[in-house]
């Protein structure tokens, strides 16, 4: 009896054992195939997102590319007009220019031929005037001459005159000088 009951008593563990251990298959079967699933999800999943990341740069990059392109072209046409502008304003500038060289060139031509002109009747009014100053200074200098040998007559003669008259006066004193001694002499 008791070999019996150890008997079933094995089996029984040996039963519950092979539950365990189906259980334990099971579970790990289970488990294998869950995270298989979860690793090809998450290989589907960054597979798409790389896909997804692949084509959103690729989007971008064209864009980019496109607005690059739009700007640069816009950036040449603003030069160009800018170039064009440029040059328009320096052909005006040069065109002003060359009319004001132009005109400071007849400009200078007439002043140089006005120069040359006054120049000319400046040397010759200067000429007349040297001319006039020349013959004044003559005439001062023979009315200056005139003056004084006229001066000089004129002293002569007073010098003369006054002689004479000295030497009349002195002959009256003497000749009254011997009248009153005269009448003294005789008084």
């Amino acid at each position: 009896q008791l070999d019996q009951e150890l008997a079933e008593r094995r089996q029984t563990v040996e039963s519950h054992v092979n539950e365990n251990v189906a259980w334990a298959e099971q579970l790990r079967a289970r488990t294998e195939s869950q995270a298989r699933r979860l690793l090809d999800e998450s290989r589907a999943e960054a597979e798409q997102a790389l896909a997804a990341a692949r084509s959103e740069t690729a989007r971008l990059a064209e864009e980019t590319r496109q607005r690059v392109g739009s700007e640069a072209e816009a950036a040449r046409a603003e030069a160009e007009a800018i170039l064009l502008r440029a040059r328009k304003d320096a052909e005006r500038l040069l065109g002003a220019a060359s009319a004001q060289a132009q005109e400071a060139t007849s400009h200078a031509e007439q002043l140089r031929s006005s120069t040359t002109a006054e120049t000319s009747q400046t040397r010759q009014q200067t000429a007349e005037l040297n001319r006039a100053a020349e013959q004044r200074l003559q005439e001062a200098e023979t009315r200056l001459r005139e003056s004084r040998l006229e001066a000089e007559r004129v002293l002569t003669e007073a010098k003369d005159a006054a002689a004479k008259r000295l030497a009349g006066a002195e002959s009256q004193n003497e000749q009254r000088t011997r009248t009153a001694k005269s009448e003294i002499a005789r008084l």
